[in-house]
C-alpha cells in the first residue's frame, strides 16, 4: 500500500516525508519526486 511504501522509505532510507506532503501526492511518481527532493544529491550518492 501507499502507506506501507512511505513507512519503508522512512525505515530503510531515513527519508522523512511530512503528512502534508504525503497528502499532496496522488501517485507513486509524485511520492518518488518528493523522496528524491528530500534525499538530495548528497544522500543519493551515499
Amino acid at each position: 500500500t501507499f502507506i506501507g511504501l512511505i513507512a519503508m522509505l522512512d525505515e530503510d532510507f531515513g527519508v522523512r516525508i511530512s503528512p502534508g506532503t504525503i497528502l499532496r501526492c496522488h501517485t507513486v511518481e509524485d511520492l518518488l519526486d518528493e523522496v528524491t527532493a528530500e534525499l538530495g544529491p548528497t544522500k543519493m550518492a551515499a
